[in-house]
């Protein structure tokens, strides 16, 4: 699987949108949407409204802390998700 650690943001997203089509796991769009939030694609507000829509309070939770959003945590958006 790619990671973002390695910089590779671009694939791990790829592999992030497959796993969402195919789960219905909340986390799947999540990581999706910190993938997208990574290469700067407006696409990861949809994405981690999924993940909040599939998993409410575990999206607010996680998200809230999560440093991989720190490009986008004062967007009215996010704000949106997290403080729902």
């Amino acid at each position: 699987m790619p990671s973002l650690a390695a910089g590779d943001a671009r694939a791990a997203a790829g592999h992030f949108a497959r796993a969402t089509a195919l789960s219905l796991k909340w986390s799947r769009p999540y990581h999706l949407a910190w993938a997208l939030v990574a290469l700067g694609d407006p696409s990861a507000e949809a994405a981690l409204a999924e993940a909040a829509r599939r998993d409410p309070a575990r999206t607010q939770a996680a998200a809230a802390s999560d440093a991989r959003f720190t490009p986008v945590r004062a967007t009215p958006w996010f704000r949106a998700i997290v403080d729902r």
